[in-house]
C-alpha cells in the first residue's frame, strides 16, 4: 500500500496491490483499505483520500465504495487492457464521510 500525501492541502492519493493471486477475494484488500483510510482520515489529519482504478476492476471499486468513496471523475479510454480501451475511474472520500466497519 502506498499513500502519497499533499500536506499543505491535507490530501492523500492511496493505492494498493495484492500481487499474490491466492490472496485475492479473501477480504485482505478491504481490511487494508479500511485501515489505511482510517489512519489517514482519523489519525493523520488528512481531509480527503483519492484513488483511481480501471472501470472494469469491480473488486477494487467495491472496496472503495465500501469505505464510502464516491466517483469524482473519469478519464475516458485512459488505459489499454487486453486490446480494449478502459476508463479510469477516480474516487474520493472526505474525512466526515468515512464509514468504519
Amino acid at each position: 500500500m502506498i499513500a502519497l500525501v499533499d500536506s499543505p492541502n491535507r490530501v492523500a492519493e492511496l493505492s494498493i496491490m495484492i500481487g499474490d493471486k491466492s490472496a485475492w477475494h479473501q477480504g485482505y484488500g478491504r481490511e487494508a483499505w479500511q485501515g489505511a483510510c482510517h489512519a489517514l482520515l482519523k489519525e493523520a489529519g488528512i481531509r480527503k483520500v483519492c484513488a483511481g482504478t480501471m472501470a472494469d476492476n469491480t473488486p477494487m471499486l467495491e472496496v472503495m465504495r465500501a469505505a464510502g468513496m464516491v466517483e469524482e471523475g473519469r478519464r475516458i479510454r485512459h488505459f489499454i487492457r487486453d486490446n480494449r480501451q478502459v476508463d479510469l475511474i477516480q474516487m474520493a472520500l472526505f474525512s466526515g464521510e468515512f464509514r468504519q466497519p
